[in-house]
């Protein structure tokens, strides 16, 4: 049956220093499955520090994702860049597997760049798919915005080249490009293409990057997350991730993320076992 997790980025972010604390302190009173890590760039030197922290935690994290810069180095063509995106991925995997981690979720293209050198950035993947591997932990290639072609086409040309490999389905990132019905008509649900989904609203308007912030909560964008998760629902039955972030410089408000849950709960066959 299907589990529904919470991601440390909706508590842990720029606006308060990406104090890890706050997660830790909170996540006890979050009505979850377990916890989504979220990496960011200012972890990079303080892995064993945050790590640490997070298994003292108690808390289960399924799934880790790793930092989204990382699709940013694997867009760029400048010396050392592609490099730089295997070393950070591997300290994230390391990280992932330490914690216990089953899936890492990546950003396989990104920043200014983005997909305008998909092929590039596919034929990288032999190298992330060999370092996952070595920490026994599953890649899943999320569908990120693009400024050159789309999402799905992307992620077409992905599965042609490695038909094993699985996909993230970001509701977010699906709304910015209008895609709902595409993802939803391909049959990826269905047969285990998309084995995870990250939930989270849309303020619009469709492809403006600037609207991709602030994040609403659920059912407070133009996303219709009422009308799409039940017809996934119907034909899915993996994980899904709450994205939505409820944060403040000094702390969170459990509640909150908490009523966001509950919104996928209603809608989705959620097993809390």
């Amino acid at each position: 049956m299907s589990k529904i997790y919470v991601s440390t980025g909706t508590m842990v972010g720029r606006i308060n220093d990406y104090n890890y604390k706050i997660f830790t302190d909170n996540a006890p009173y979050i009505d979850c499955d377990g916890f989504e890590f979220m990496v960011f760039p200012t972890f990079f030197d303080r892995y064993e520090e945050v790590t640490s922290a997070l298994e003292r935690s108690g808390r289960r994290f399924p799934v880790t994702h790793a930092d989204k810069d990382i699709g940013k180095y694997l867009s760029c063509f400048e010396t050392g860049y592609r490099e730089k995106a295997m070393t950070e991925f591997e300290k994230n995997c390391r990280a992932a597997a330490r914690l216990g981690s089953q899936r890492i979720v990546l950003h396989l293209w990104g920043d200014m760049p983005s997909d305008k050198y998909i092929d590039n950035n596919i034929s990288c993947l032999d190298c992330l798919l060999e370092i996952s591997g070595k920490y026994s932990l599953r890649l899943l290639v999320e569908n990120v915005p693009c400024v050159m072609h789309d999402p799905y086409s992307n992620l077409l040309k992905i599965e042609r080249k490695y038909p094993d490999i699985t996909f993230v389905y970001d509701t977010r990132f699906s709304a910015f490009h209008s895609q709902h019905e595409v993802f939803l008509n391909s049959g990826w649900f269905e047969n285990g293409r998309i084995e995870h989904i990250h939930v989270s609203d849309f303020a619009g308007p469709e492809l403006n990057f600037g609207s991709l912030r602030p994040i609403p909560h659920l059912g407070k964008g133009i996303a219709k997350l009422s009308e799409l998760l039940p017809k996934i629902s119907r034909v899915y039955n993996g994980t899904y991730t709450l994205e939505s972030p409820e944060m403040h410089p000094d702390c969170t408000y459990p509640d909150l993320i908490n009523k966001d849950v509950e919104f996928i709960r209603k809608t989705f066959k959620s097993d809390k076992a």
